[in-house]
């Protein structure tokens, strides 16, 4: 509308994409994801605190080094101005519950949000971390995006440009991104502010399902 363009070269050498390095070896188009990644933007890597990382028992000396040294190679080219910055919460699937571990999570998301919990599969998306809300507030503005890759449920969802005030702002995004996720494919998505039983029982269940 503004008569305006920029160049993809432009546009590539200010995407930058924030990637955790717990799922760098996922695949996409029969190739490692991140190498489709760099072909448009630049990654950083980095090891966030997450279930899947206290899994892999990672020293905590090596975990903070990589952090450290890759917040400071992001910061250097934020500073640079015009960037964009994107990166992705973490979420784990609930498909089956056993007898006793189904009545406790059906109790605790009763409990959370006052709704009788549905009897299909749920998503639940993990709490921010310090380290993510710091970087998400030092941006001037946040895109919120509910994407989904499953065949039977896909969908992307664009939020609205959000300016953030408050570290509570960055949980109020990934409620957004819930609620959107869950109105665009029907799955039943909570995300979780802080660790709460619930969450712990669906990482138990998850953690089952994997031996």
């Amino acid at each position: 509308m503004l008569a305006e363009h920029v160049e993809l070269d432009d546009l590539a050498d200010r995407t930058n994409v924030l990637v955790s390095r717990m799922v760098a070896t996922q695949a996409a188009f029969g190739i490692p994801a991140l190498q489709v990644l760099q072909i448009g933007a630049r990654t950083f890597l980095s090891i966030p605190q997450t279930a899947s990382r206290r899994r892999a028992r990672l020293d905590p000396e090596i975990v903070r080094a990589n952090n450290i040294v890759m917040r400071h190679e992001l910061d250097q080219q934020m500073a640079r101005g015009g960037q964009l910055l994107a990166m992705a919460a973490s979420g784990s699937q609930d498909l089956s519950l056993a007898e006793g571990l189904m009545k406790k999570a059906r109790n605790a998301w009763l409990k959370r949000r006052g709704e009788e919990p549905p009897e299909e599969s749920t998503l639940h998306l993990q709490p921010l971390y310090d380290g993510t809300i710091k970087l998400m507030s030092g941006c001037d503005y946040v895109l919120p995006v509910a994407i989904s890759m499953d065949p039977a449920n896909p969908c992307c969802v664009l939020g609205e440009l959000t300016r953030l005030h408050v570290p509570d702002d960055c949980h109020r995004v990934m409620d957004w991104i819930a609620q959107a996720h869950q109105d665009a494919t029907g799955v039943p998505t909570v995300y979780h502010w802080h660790e709460d039983d619930l969450l712990t029982q669906v990482r138990a269940l998850a953690e089952a399902l994997r031996r």
